[in-house]
């Protein structure tokens, strides 16, 4: 009985650990299905975490490549900046020598107004200057029709002080030939007592023997066609007042000039003295042209003269011609000193 009792008690155990391990198998089962489920979910899990991380992965190369391009853009951004910093510059630089540009424009502009100007003006003066020219060509041509003449004169008076000088050599003569301008100088000492006008006996016998030498030469043929004139000239020394002296050089000019043409002087011929009343005058100077030592002292005696001079037909001319020589030098410094004209070199 016992061991009925122990039998069935195992019996009653064995079937409950039967139904423990089927219980348990049971468990087993579930907890193999819960594994399997969690295997499945680990799966799961690690197929999510995969594609979680080739997610994180995909959005790591996108994050570096969107920082890349935001790198990208913010160098983009600061070039453009610079560029546009230096596209402000350069327009500010451009404005800046826009303005310099219409200031040289504006500069040019007057300067080509000037030019223009400048250059009627030259075109002006270049035609009053060939005017000039050709007035100064024609001017050259009388000049030098005027210059022969001159210098047949000056060709003349230097023929007539030599052939004075000469006649009076060989007349034994003693007179003075000034040999510039032929005037010739008497002896006031000879001619004249001191203070008086009073031809003297041996004043008379020097005018005598001077004065048919002196118009011997002068009445020539040969020259006289030139003469225009014969003066007769009274000088004196400075004693006294000017017109004290004055009136004894005119009076002594005057006394030689009345000998010489009395109607009883018999020197010469009745025609020559008809002849030199036309053309001899007689001038007292008084003590205007004294004649100083080399000391610069006055030299009285010197001074106190008679002069015999001659005047040339047409002096007036060659004193006008000298001047007309001088205006036309003058004329032709200016013309040389015009800029942008050669000098006119006609007749040199």
């Amino acid at each position: 009985d016992m061991l009925e009792v122990k039998t069935a008690e195992l019996l009653r155990q064995s079937e409950v650990l039967t139904q423990k391990e089927d219980e348990l198998n049971e468990k087993d089962k579930a907890l193999s299905d819960k594994d399997q489920e969690l295997s499945d979910k680990d799966k799961e899990l690690s197929d999510k975490d995969k594609e979680l991380t080739a997610a994180q992965t995909k959005l790591t190369e996108s994050e570096t490549l969107l920082l890349a391009e935001q790198a990208k853009l913010l160098l983009q951004d600061q070039q453009l900046t610079e560029l546009s910093d230096a596209l402000n510059a350069q327009k500010t630089e451009l404005d800046t020598a826009n303005d310099a540009l219409a200031a040289q424009q504006a500069e040019l502009d007057a300067a080509k107004a000037q030019l223009t100007e400048q250059q009627q003006q030259l075109v002006v003066a270049q035609a009053l200057l060939n005017d000039q020219q050709l007035v100064v060509a024609q001017q050259q041509e009388l000049l030098d029709t005027q210059q022969a003449q001159l210098d047949e004169l000056v060709g003349v008076r230097k023929r007539i002080i030599t052939s004075l000088a000469d006649a009076l050599d060989k007349a034994n003569i003693s007179a003075t030939v000034d040999p510039s301008t032929g005037a010739i100088t008497l002896d006031s000492s000879i001619l004249f007592t001191r203070s008086e006008f009073a031809l003297s006996a041996a004043g008379k016998k020097m005018i005598n023997e001077f004065l048919p030498v002196y118009l011997n030469v002068l009445l020539s043929d040969e020259y006289r066609g030139n003469i225009a004139e014969i003066i007769i000239e009274g000088h004196t020394d400075s004693v006294g007042s000017y017109m004290s002296n004055l009136e004894l050089s005119q009076n002594r000019a005057l006394a030689v000039a009345s000998y010489v043409l009395s109607d009883e002087y018999s020197r010469i011929t009745p025609e020559t003295k008809k002849y030199l009343r036309t053309i001899i005058t007689a001038n007292g100077r008084s003590w205007s042209n004294l004649i100083y030592n080399a000391d610069g002292t006055e030299n009285a005696d010197a001074s106190r003269r008679v002069e015999f001079k001659f005047r040339l037909q047409d002096e007036q001319m060659i004193a006008q011609m000298a001047q007309l020589l001088e205006d036309f030098e003058e004329a032709e410094a200016a013309i040389a000193e015009t800029p942008g004209t050669a000098p006119h070199n006609a007749g040199e």
